[in-house]
């Protein structure tokens, strides 16, 4: 029994059917860790981003195979041959929002606006460094 405590029966039926309730579900365990679930396309995705690493070809470095074309594509591949070359300077992109927010530093655009301030910024992430450094008071640590 799970513990919960319904006014009416069809909010009893509503709660078993949930996901809150764990009453009669079977929990999937990983056989490496302590993750569980109780869908089995979720504990097929932990193994896969968690415990199936592969080393990169060309640097060694032990990647998650799921993110093995993304790293290739960032570090070891041609500027020019990347999936998002910039046409102002050609500089080269392996994710659509990356590319969309370099090409603000050739329009001019600022769409990120601090929170905090009225300040705006051509990238996000120039966006939250600012917010930690100027409103939260963290340095960059190197």
């Amino acid at each position: 029994m799970c513990g919960f405590v319904a006014t009416h029966e069809a909010l009893l039926r509503q709660h078993m059917g949930s996901q809150k309730c764990v009453k009669g579900k079977v929990l999937l365990h990983c056989d490496e860790c302590s993750f569980q679930t109780q869908f089995q396309p979720y504990l097929k995705k932990h193994i896969r981003t968690v415990h199936e690493k592969l080393p990169c070809t060309v640097c060694g470095k032990i990647i998650s195979k799921v993110r093995l074309t993304i790293h290739m594509n960032i570090f070891h591949t041609e500027e020019k041959k990347k999936p998002f070359l910039c046409k102002t300077c050609n500089k080269g992109f392996s994710c659509k929002k990356s590319f969309q927010e370099h090409s603000n530093i050739h329009t001019g655009e600022r769409p990120f606006q601090c929170d905090l301030c009225e300040k705006r910024f051509a990238s996000s992430g120039n966006m939250y460094m600012h917010r930690r450094i100027s409103h939260y008071g963290y340095k960059r640590m190197k």
